[in-house]
């Protein structure tokens, strides 16, 4: 049986790019990139087979959160909502089985337009 073993990769400033957990060959749980400035840039979820699971976050080099959303079996399910680099958010986009279902831009005065997606 081969153990999951962490690891952490330098940059050459001496500063982390990533760390996780490694288990045959694959990252499983959780996994941290970072820029190169040393601000966390993406939290990510890997299961048992390396699939993505669960919540994943990324952040702009000046950590204000960029995207959050949702995996599920290695696949976008859900919604994934995205923010300026203030803080403000600017879209919101819904997810099944990793096909885009409709996406939502933020406007003006605090108000969400609906968009339907006309992929499908």
């Amino acid at each position: 049986m081969i153990k999951k073993r962490q690891i952490c990769y330098l940059l050459s400033n001496g500063l982390i790019e990533y760390k996780g957990t490694f288990k045959d060959e694959i990252f499983v749980d959780s996994l941290l990139w970072y820029h190169s400035n040393g601000i966390k840039n993406i939290e990510e979820v890997y299961d048992s087979t390396g699939k993505e699971q669960g919540i994943f976050k990324i952040y702009y080099d000046n950590g204000q959160l960029n995207q959050f959303g949702k995996f599920k079996n290695g696949k976008l399910d859900d919604s994934c909502i995205s923010f300026d680099r203030n803080g403000k958010r600017t879209k919101r986009e819904f997810y099944k089985n990793d096909s885009l279902k409709s996406s939502t831009n933020w406007l003006w005065h605090n108000c969400f337009v609906d968009l339907p997606c006309l992929l499908d």
